[in-house]
């Protein structure tokens, strides 16, 4: 599968578009059948919300294993992740988690030309780009107010996006990203 375009920059294939408003709350497959807050699907129409993961495709992409940008099976890929860790409470424990799907190397390298996100990261010196070579997805529950506000119905304990806690990892260097695997 190719990325999708938008004029000339390829849009991660977990990426909403402006025309995917509406949530309703139903089961999901890639939250082990649990109720998870779902968007309506209309990938390529009207303009990417680059900065807005569109609920399905994140789930799926993490669940499946996807690439963020060109969304191809990453099973025998080199596995990158530029996403912050940040610490989360999962079922009262503390740990790192990132929510933006894992990107094979390739499409990193256009990852860090096209993103303002990553260009501006790169500029400041906070990016981190690691190498994954292990990682767990983990169900991350939406409070009462969060499903209210998105799909109108209080409804706790909803499924949101998936989350990967990166089991083992190392840290690289922009030019590792840049040389051919």
């Amino acid at each position: 599968m190719t990325a999708l375009m938008y004029g000339n920059i390829p849009v991660p294939y977990s990426a909403a578009w402006t025309a995917e408003d509406g949530f309703f709350i139903a089961p999901c497959p890639y939250a082990n059948g649990l109720n998870a807050l779902h968007q309506k699907s209309s990938p390529a129409q009207g303009r990417p919300t680059f900065a807005k993961p569109h609920m399905n495709r994140q789930r799926e992409s993490l669940f499946k294993g996807l690439c963020d940008i060109c969304a191809c099976q990453m099973r025998n890929r080199t596995k990158v992740s530029m996403s912050e860790e940040r610490w989360t409470d999962v079922l009262g424990v503390k740990m790192p988690l990132v929510v933006e799907p894992l990107c094979c190397r390739s499409c990193a390298r256009i990852a860090l030309a096209q993103c303002p996100h990553l260009q501006r990261q790169i500029k400041s010196g906070q990016i981190v780009v690691r190498q994954v070579y292990k990682y767990d997805v983990v169900c991350s529950q939406l409070t009462g107010d969060a499903t209210m506000e998105f799909a109108g119905i209080y409804a706790p304990g909803t499924i949101g996006h998936l989350k990967m806690r990166l089991r083992k990892s190392a840290i690289r260097s922009l030019d590792w990203i840049m040389e051919e695997a």
